[in-house]
């Protein structure tokens, strides 16, 4: 299984006089005139999912045993990225694999000593861990059903940079 043939916003390889036109509007997302520092944040993330999934699509990627990611994992985080409401004030969320084949979201800030980790599975949860300064954490499990993202979710994501 392969994520390289998911369609990027730019992959527009057709010949008909509709296609180039496309193409030609395509570029001007990228015009530094019209940018977007949010969506350039999620376009970011996206990259970063897909190129992580790849690695991650093939079982015992790390050598010692991983499971593959799963289509039903990489759908899932992508769904979180498309609902999540980034903010140019909030620093992008690592995209990481783990072991057991999850896909995780993670974000740090090195000043507070706080971060939060995100995994997802494919299954219709979250499981999250943060640390917020020195003493303060917070674990545990939320429903995700791809319709909106749980409000403890964000808000603990805030928390992250709120710590500073």
């Amino acid at each position: 299984m392969s994520f390289a043939n998911i369609i990027q916003p730019n992959d527009f390889a057709g010949f008909s006089d509709e296609a180039k036109a496309l193409k030609e509007i395509t570029k001007s997302f990228s015009d530094p005139i019209v940018r977007n520092p949010v969506s350039e944040i999620r376009q970011t993330v996206y990259e970063e999912l897909i190129e992580a999934a790849n690695i991650g699509s093939k079982g015992n990627f790390d050598h010692y045993g991983a499971k593959q990611v799963q289509i039903e994992t990489f759908n899932e985080v992508s769904k979180f990225i498309e609902l999540f409401p980034f903010s140019d004030l909030l620093m992008k969320p690592d995209v990481l694999i783990e072991p057991d084949g999850s896909l995780e979201l993670d974000w740090e800030n090195q000043t507070s000593k706080s971060s939060i980790a995100l995994s997802f599975s494919g299954k219709g949860v979250i499981h999250y861990a943060g640390l917020f300064g020195n003493d303060a954490r917070a674990r545990g499990v939320e429903k995700f059903d791809e319709i909106w993202i749980p409000k403890g979710i964000i808000q603990l994501i805030q928390r992250v940079w709120k710590e500073s």
